[in-house]
């Protein structure tokens, strides 16, 4: 795999000129090119049976207002940019995550802020971004103006989810000056190591040499990594996205849940 085309999610209600920059400095690195997307929906209004011509109007001037916002952000986003960027533009009136799944197609990656709090008529999910858009997520961390990714640390898990995150983010690996694998307690520990040792190999015959060990678990599984990240002195985790299903990480926790509440890390995913 190789990233030659960033899908960049635009905050509709919340712009950052640093996610921007961000993002174009990765499209540089790769020779990518870089397409801007922002989206929202008008919230729906409800009225009896002779408020509907009220709703009519109602629904046509928050369109027009989003609309209109829509040709702000496009304005503010190719400001943010070096006019030699490489970049491409695309807004629609729909919900973001509808709008990134559709265009996730003729991307090889899809990048966004950590999401604020809000509906999903304006904000990104990015949980079902994950799940639903057959790409890798890059999931900057909170003001973060570059991804230097010259240290990154890799999750690691056995699971589908994780192996496809790795495969995924080769070309990034690639880059690195030291990539290490993080395996943490849980269960039959000489089946994990296997697991890792299988893993170093894998890179090894991709020309990435890393270096990994099995860490004992020490409560949260998400701030640990992080922790053991931020050790290393890594500004990139790569991990699976939803191991198990969404709904019993929110039930019960997980690792992709835990890491998305985390703002303080560059997150890359993959389900």
């Amino acid at each position: 795999m190789e990233i030659r085309r960033i899908l960049l999610n635009i905050d509709f209600d919340a712009f950052s000129p640093a996610l921007v920059r961000c993002a174009e400095e990765l499209a540089r690195r790769f020779g990518a090119d870089l397409v801007g997307i922002a989206a929202a929906e008008p919230y729906p209004v409800m009225t009896g049976g002779r408020g509907a011509g009220v709703a009519a109007t109602l629904y046509a001037d928050e369109r027009a207002a989003i609309e209109a916002q829509l040709r702000a952000l496009e304005v503010n986003f190719r400001k943010s940019l070096s006019p030699d960027t490489k970049t491409e533009w695309r807004c629609s009136v729909e919900t973001p995550n509808r709008s990134l799944v559709s265009a996730a197609r003729s991307a090889d990656l899809i990048m966004a802020g950590s999401a604020a709090a809000g509906g999903f008529r304006r904000r990104v999910d990015l949980g079902e971004l994950i799940i639903a858009a057959g790409r890798p997520v890059l999931v900057a961390a909170a003001g973060a103006e570059t991804i230097k990714g010259e240290t990154i640390v890799v999750g690691w898990k056995d699971t589908r989810e994780a192996r496809r995150a790795v495969s995924d983010a080769l070309p990034m690996l690639r880059l690195a000056k030291k990539v290490v694998a993080v395996a943490i307690e849980d269960g039959d520990t000489s089946m994990q190591k296997e697991s890792l040792a299988g893993l170093l190999a894998w890179l090894g015959r991709h020309e990435i040499e890393a270096i990994g060990d099995l860490h004992a678990a020490q409560g949260d599984a998400a701030q640990q990594l992080e922790d053991l990240s931020r050790g290393f002195g890594a500004d990139l985790v790569v991990t699976g996205g939803y191991g198990r299903s969404r709904l019993q990480e929110w039930l019960f926790g997980g690792m992709t849940r835990g890491l998305l509440t985390h703002h303080t890390t560059n997150r890359f995913m993959s389900n």
